[in-house]
């Protein structure tokens, strides 16, 4: 496993045991941590903190008796940082937690030499100092209670103090002291000097944003005109009256019930926190609903595909303009199979494993490890309306094996929701019009709290309230689910099944095809083989893309191994090199199986109307190697064709005619 800093598991948690001073080490709060992307291009990995008990992340208010209930013990952090990839462990600040822990950025230059200015400092500090994770700053840790505070020092050097909130890594990098002790009078003094120095340039005060987002917020505006606001906090916070305080008992708890205004405190949207008893399992929904905040309307998404009104009048593109601003990379979940900003309907028959491959697909975007493309990482939400609980955590246990992680690495992060035998029909016929329930609201607000990159839904029957065969109703339905993309910027698959006829590929009117962008097709035979008669693999089966008006069509060949779909690595096209080595590797296959039927006395035939025909004797001995009747029957003729097989005299039959079949030449 991938040391958290540069050095085996081992080596790191000996050298934390031995570097942490003994007093911070006694104190229980402590997490992981783990380098993130950043949500914006271009800028710096995050460092995300995360509880080591559950492996989830650390949002919310922290501080709270929820919170600090998750913090773990020095030890038990160690012990957590062999369970996954984790870049190191760090100190969580809460209030009352007695520590300071001062940080100072771009302080060691490219030959590790100190600013002298700092170092000066931290040796008469006489605190325990280490460098930090970059290698180019300096943490100092002491006994203190000041409150936590950022500036940017001349010359760029950022200061920053950790008091009652945040967490800082620790490395055991020692760079001097041994012990964590109040800091003295001067060097406070000198500290609060560069604090005050503040040559950020800011354009707006976070007080100010914070006002103006409450302004933004329809939430915010209706509790305040119903007066339900008690207090608001500089964080973004606000307690409010719980709307269920009649409900209130002896045992409830003292805590306020809390509303959160959009990103802030780590969500997307607005959300309701309550600890009261009565009120822990209560969602989102629930409180808008109490409080009187209007539904949702996801109405406007039916009407049409587009944001706007279409212009009045007409105009041809500024291709000058265009030339000037360059439209931006078409972007992709997964290159070339997953668009973001569209829908993918994924359709097969039952039993193949439509489910599986979403949740494989899911797994792999929660990873952010490449699977049938380049993977853009992030959250993913599968909504699964044909399989309980127990179901979906067997397949999740087997998906993390072959992805080679803990299965606690996708808490937080994968969000399957298993749906077998609960309503959650999305949109339904009202008269004759198609609206969308509850549960359509429900996606919309789990895909935005989520921010998810992919959500996937199985399936079109238990989701689908309309018709089926009427066009206008499916491409409805398509465009709601497309708005969804658009608006959350990221990719959604829909699952189905085909209707019952053998060359179906799709069930219902056309539009379940023509409505979206990209269509894929699970099924046992590569893409428009006329042979499937049942005597294939049948741990084998392809996946297709079948419609794809933004890449090129392609298909893989998958392998039923330990519990999931596995593809071959060189799979069924992509480039002329590959497609070159596969056609090899078959006709290998059958020149091979040619050899060992004449070890055994057996010729098979290339006439598909005998009942020694080469390629189903071939799949009946075994000796296929999981090739398709249709690609053995390709090769077979192309082997023929290139006079590698032909067809001799082998024998005689009882009644004395000649007997003929396939040999090597």
């Amino acid at each position: 496993m991938a040391s958290p800093m540069d050095d085996t598991i081992d080596g790191a948690i000996e050298r934390f045991r031995l570097a942490v001073p003994a007093r911070l080490k006694a104190l229980p709060y402590w997490v992981l941590w783990r380098f993130e992307a950043a949500e914006q291009a271009g800028k710096k990995p995050l460092k995300v903190p995360y509880y080591a008990g559950s492996g989830q992340r650390r949002r919310g208010v922290q501080g709270t008796p929820e919170d600090v209930a998750q913090l773990a013990t020095f030890e038990q952090v160690l012990q957590a940082l062999r369970t996954g990839p984790w870049s190191g462990i760090g100190f969580a600040h809460v209030p009352g937690c007695g520590i300071n822990s001062w940080d100072f950025d771009n302080v060691i230059d490219g030959d590790g030499v100190i600013a002298s200015d700092v170092l000066d400092l931290i040796h008469e500090a006489g605190t325990y100092a280490e460098i930090s994770p970059s290698g180019r700053g300096i943490r100092m840790i002491a006994a203190g209670n000041l409150p936590s505070i950022k500036r940017i020092k001349p010359g760029g050097m950022n200061v920053e103090c950790f008091g009652e909130t945040g967490f800082v890594t620790v490395t055991g990098r020692t760079l001097c002291g041994d012990d964590v002790v109040p800091l003295p009078a001067h060097i406070l003094r000198t500290l609060q000097e560069w604090l005050q120095n503040d040559q950020a340039e800011r354009p707006h005060n976070r007080l100010d944003q914070l006002a103006q987002a409450r302004t933004n917020d329809p939430i915010y505006q209706h509790l305040k005109s119903a007066g339900a606001i008690k207090r608001d906090w500089p964080d973004g916070r606000s307690s409010i009256r719980c709307p269920f305080e009649s409900e209130h008992t002896s045992g409830s708890g003292k805590s306020d019930t809390v509303y959160f205004l959009p990103h802030t405190n780590g969500y997307a949207n607005g959300h309701f926190h309550c600890l009261h008893a009565h009120c822990a399992q209560r969602t989102d929904d629930e409180f808008r609903h109490a409080v009187g905040v209007p539904e949702v309307d996801l109405s406007r998404l039916l009407a049409k595909p587009a944001d706007v009104e279409a212009p009045a009048v007409r105009t041809s593109i500024d291709w000058l303009a265009v030339a000037a601003n360059p439209p931006k990379p078409r972007r992709w979940t997964i290159e070339h199979w997953l668009p973001i900003g569209t829908m993918t309907v994924l359709f097969g028959r039952g039993g193949l494993g439509k489910t599986l491959v979403m949740q494989q697909l899911g797994s792999k975007v929660v990873l952010a490890q490449d699977f049938l493309g380049k993977v853009e990482g992030g959250a993913v939400l599968q909504w699964c309306a044909e399989d309980d609980a127990d179901e979906l955590a067997r397949r999740q246990f087997a998906i993390a094996q072959w992805c080679d992680v803990p299965i606690g690495l996708f808490a937080n992060k994968l969000h399957i929701e298993a749906l077998a035998g609960h309503e959650c029909t999305l949109v339904e016929l009202v008269g004759n019009q198609l609206k969308p329930t509850k549960h359509a609201v429900r996606l919309w607000e789990q895909i935005n709290d989520l921010e998810v990159s992919a959500f996937f839904l199985d399936n079109i029957a238990h989701l689908y309230g309309g018709n089926e065969n009427d066009r206008h109703q499916v491409t409805l339905f398509m465009n709601l689910l497309t708005g969804i993309c658009l608006r959350a910027d990221c990719a959604g698959v829909l699952a189905g099944h085909p209707s019952k006829g053998g060359d179906s590929e799709f069930s219902g009117s056309t539009a379940w095809e023509n409505a979206v962008r990209s269509r894929l097709f699970l099924s046992r035979k590569p893409p428009d083989a006329k042979d499937d008669d049942g005597e294939q693999d049948s741990s084998v089966r392809y996946l297709a893309k079948r419609k794809a008006n933004y890449s090129a069509l392609d298909c893989v060949r998958l392998n039923y191994l330990d519990g999931v779909l596995q593809p071959d690595v060189d799979g069924l096209s992509g480039s002329p090199l590959i497609a070159g080595i596969k056609n090899r590797k078959a006709k290998q296959v059958v020149l091979d199986g040619v050899r060992k039927l004449k070890e055994m006395g057996v010729f098979g035939n290339h006439s598909h109307s005998t009942a020694n025909y080469l390629p189903k004797i071939l799949i009946s001995y075994a000796l296929h190697e999981s090739l398709h009747v249709s690609e053995i029957e390709r090769s077979m003729r192309e082997l023929m064709k290139d006079g590698a097989l032909r067809v001799e005299r082998v024998g005689q039959y009882a009644n004395r005619n000649p007997k003929y079949g396939l040999v090597i030449v």
